[in-house]
């Protein structure tokens, strides 16, 4: 069965409070103030040189391009097909023209996942966008969102901050936070099909694909054929980067035809899926762990400082009207980040 994947996005609306963020004193420790109270444009933060305090600069903004358009709206949709660019503004008093240092980071967010991301500097469109005293300055770079895409979709910030004088190399200043929306990367399954047998039937069908969804995000797995031949479904998942209670939901698998709903399906903590570090903790998890397919050793230790396993989990859906859906919708509804590792038709 061929599969196509079309991206969507859950719409999303902050309100933009204008302010400035306090110095940090590690790379990462800061975070915007509350999920609906999000700086979204420029905060005009000053930067002082150290050891000349007649020199200033002002750090203006950014504004992000994609595909050869402005990214507009707050936040601003950032698709997977083409490089993101990134436009610094600032302003100086003085001849000293050079860039500032400028660093660029992403933050989920809960502020859990986190991710530097490295900037090739673009030349400039003209000799009249160089550098100049006393007048508006900027720089165009080119980021790199490697890190990011596929490992996280949905909503985020782009955090823009520099370095701060001193021994403590991990010293930053944050100077913007730049909400953003990151639209989900299908891929090939990231399970084994060596135990599939265990729990299909010998005619079942792998879909072959896999999608990380975070806070928001949605992913549509589009058909070729309705799934007249099957009157099940497989799900193999597993969430991380935080927890739900036991039966609380994590997502939400709708089924379509032609783009109508048909029917949906909860998937719950618990339930349907489990955390993958389950073992980590296992005494201070809140909901409980469900069939296994599969386990990998995690790469760092167990709370007692012992070796554990990371696991996938499978569960069997047999929904209602399953057979006349030619497409199927995962949404977002937690704060974790899902994975579905692979889908599977069954009878």
């Amino acid at each position: 069965m061929v599969m196509r994947v079309i991206k969507r996005r859950i719409g999303c609306s902050w309100t933009i409070i204008a302010g400035l963020f306090v110095v940090i004193s590690s790379a990462w420790s800061g975070a915007p103030p509350s999920d609906d109270a999000v700086t979204g444009y420029a905060l005009n933060h000053l930067m002082v040189q150290p050891g000349n305090q007649d020199f200033r600069r002002v750090f203006l903004g950014v504004t992000l391009w994609q595909g050869g358009r402005e990214l507009e709206g707050s936040p601003a949709v950032v698709g997977i097909g083409s490089p993101l660019l990134v436009e610094i503004q600032w302003e100086t008093n003085t001849a000293d023209t050079a860039e500032p240092a400028v660093e660029v980071g992403f933050l989920s967010h809960n502020n859990r996942f986190v991710r530097s991301l490295e900037s090739e500097p673009l030349p400039a469109a003209d000799e009249a966008d160089a550098p100049r005293p006393g007048a508006v300055s900027w720089s165009r770079r080119q980021l790199d969102l490697g890190p990011v895409l596929g490992e996280y979709s949905g909503l985020g910030y782009l955090v823009f901050y520099r370095p701060l004088p001193g021994p403590d190399i991990t010293r930053r200043e944050a100077l913007e936070y730049a909400p953003v929306f990151i639209e989900a990367l299908p891929r090939r399954r990231t399970v084994s099909t060596n135990e599939y047998g265990r729990f299909f039937p010998e005619d079942h069908v792998s879909l072959d694909t896999s999608v990380r969804l975070g806070h928001g995000a949605e992913a549509v797995l589009h058909l070729d054929d309705p799934l007249e031949a099957h009157g099940g479904l497989g799900l193999i998942s597993s969430f991380g980067y935080g927890s739900e209670p036991q039966g609380e939901a994590v997502a939400v698998l709708e089924f379509l035809r032609d783009g109508e709903l048909l029917h949906d399906e909860t998937l719950r903590a618990g339930v349907h899926t489990a955390r993958a570090d389950y073992d980590f903790n296992p005494d201070s998890q809140n909901h409980e762990k469900i069939s296994i397919i599969e386990s990998t050793e995690a790469d760092y230790l167990s709370t007692r400082g012992t070796p554990f396993m990371r696991h996938k989990y499978v569960t069997i859906l047999n929904p209602e009207r399953l057979a006349a859906a030619d497409s199927l919708r995962i949404r977002s509804r937690s704060p974790v980040i899902l994975e579905i590792h692979d889908l599977v038709l069954t009878d």
